[in-house]
C-alpha cells in the first residue's frame, strides 16, 4: 500500500468519525427535543417563545447580519492581537449555556415520568440541578482533557435544542442562511475562523469536536507543514500522551497527526431546524429529511476537503444538502 492509499484510508476513517458524531448529536437531540415537547407543560415553552421579539425573515436577516458584522469585527481585532484568551471566555459560556439547558429540559421531564416523587417538580431542584452539573461539566473539561468532544456534544444538543424550540420554522432557515453567509465570509474573507479554529485545536477547547490519527514518521521526511503542525499540537501531545511521546522520541520519530473537527455551530445549526420543524409539523418525518440532508451536505463537505486540503466552511454545503433535501420531499409529498 503505497502512501496516498495511507492517506486516503485515514480520511475516510477519520471522516465516518465525524460524521458519526454529527448524527449522534442530530438523532440524540432530536430525539431529546420531542419527548420534553410532548411530556414538559409545553403552553409555558410557548408562552416564553411568545414574548421572545418577532421577527419577519427579512428583519431577522438584516438584524443578526449586523450582529454578525459588530461579532466579526471585535475578533478581528482581538485575534491580530494575540488575544487567544478569548475564546476560553467563548468556551466557558458554551458549555455551561449547552450543559445547563439540556440538563434543565432532562430535569424537567422526571416529574413526567415519576410523579410521586414531589422533590422532582420544585423549583429549586429544577434549577440548582442543572446549574450543578452545568459547573461540573465545565470542571471535567479542564480536569479530564480528552473529555473535549463529549463536552462538546453535550453544549451542542442543549444550545441546538433549545434554539429550536424558540424559532421557528422558517427563520431558522433564515438563521441558517446568515450564519452560511457568515462563515463563507469568516473563512474566505476575514480568515478570522481559520485562526480560531486552529488556536481551539492547539488549546483542546470545547468549540468543536475532532478526531486524531496519524503515523509517526522521521523528523528527516517531514515536510514543512507537517513541521508546522507538529509545533503547534506538541504541548498537548507531550501533556496528554507522555508515555506515548517518550517511546517515539527514543526511536526518533515524530508523530504526525492528522486532526479533522467539525464547529459547534456546524452541528447545533441543523439540530435547531430539525427541532423547529418538528414543532411546526409535529411528526419525525420533515426532522429526519432535515438531518439526512445535512448529513449529505457534511459528505460533500469532506469530498471538496479531500480535493483543496484547507478549513472550509461547513454550513454552505449542509444548508445546500438540507435544501436539496426538503426539496425533494415538499415536491414529492407537498406542503400538507
Amino acid at each position: 500500500m503505497d502512501r496516498n492509499e495511507n492517506t486516503n484510508a485515514l480520511d475516510n476513517r477519520q471522516n465516518l468519525r465525524i460524521l458519526a458524531i454529527f448524527l449522534i448529536v442530530q438523532f440524540t437531540g432530536l430525539l431529546i427535543a420531542t419527548q420534553v415537547y410532548n411530556g414538559l407543560p409545553i403552553q409555558s415553552v410557548k408562552q416564553l417563545s411568545s414574548q421572545a421579539p418577532q421577527y419577519t425573515p427579512i428583519t431577522f436577516i438584516l438584524t443578526y447580519a449586523g450582529m454578525f458584522t459588530v461579532l466579526t469585527l471585535v475578533l478581528i481585532f482581538l485575534m491580530r492581537r494575540g488575544s487567544s484568551r478569548i475564546l476560553l471566555v467563548f468556551e466557558a459560556l458554551a458549555v455551561l449555556a449547552g450543559s445547563f439547558f439540556l440538563s434543565t429540559w432532562v430535569i424537567g421531564l422526571l416529574p413526567y415520568y415519576f410523579p410521586q416523587i414531589s422533590l422532582l417538580g420544585s423549583a429549586v431542584f429544577q434549577l440548582a440541578v442543572p446549574a450543578i452539573l452545568a459547573i461540573s461539566t465545565l470542571i471535567v473539561k479542564y480536569k479530564v482533557p480528552r473529555s473535549r468532544n463529549l463536552v462538546t456534544v453535550i453544549s451542542v444538543i442543549g444550545i441546538g435544542m433549545t434554539i429550536g424550540f424558540f424559532i421557528g420554522f422558517m427563520l431558522g432557515l433564515a438563521f441558517m442562511f446568515v450564519l452560511a453567509v457568515y462563515d463563507y465570509i469568516a473563512v474566505f474573507v476575514t480568515k478570522h475562523m481559520v485562526t480560531m479554529g486552529q488556536e481551539a485545536l492547539r488549546m483542546n477547547l470545547a468549540l468543536m469536536v475532532v478526531t486524531n490519527e496519524g503515523e509517526a514518521l522521521p523528523k528527516s521526511s517531514l515536510t514543512k507543514e507537517q513541521l508546522k503542525n507538529y509545533n503547534m499540537q506538541k504541548q498537548f501531545l507531550d501533556k496528554n500522551y507522555r508515555g506515548t511521546m517518550r517511546q517515539l522520541k527514543s526511536r526518533n520519530l515524530i508523530p504526525i497527526l492528522m486532526p479533522r473537527g467539525l464547529g459547534n455551530g456546524d452541528m447545533a445549526v441543523p439540530l435547531m431546524l430539525s427541532v423547529a420543524a418538528y414543532t411546526q409539523f409535529l411528526n419525525f418525518t420533515v426532522s429526519i429529511v432535515i438531518i439526512i440532508g445535512a448529513a449529505l451536505g457534511l459528505v460533500l463537505t469532506f469530498a471538496i476537503l479531500k480535493r483543496y486540503r484547507q478549513m472550509l466552511p461547513a454550513i454552505p454545503p449542509l444548508l445546500f444538502g438540507i435544501l436539496v433535501a426538503l426539496g425533494a420531499y415538499f415536491l414529492i409529498f407537498g406542503f400538507a
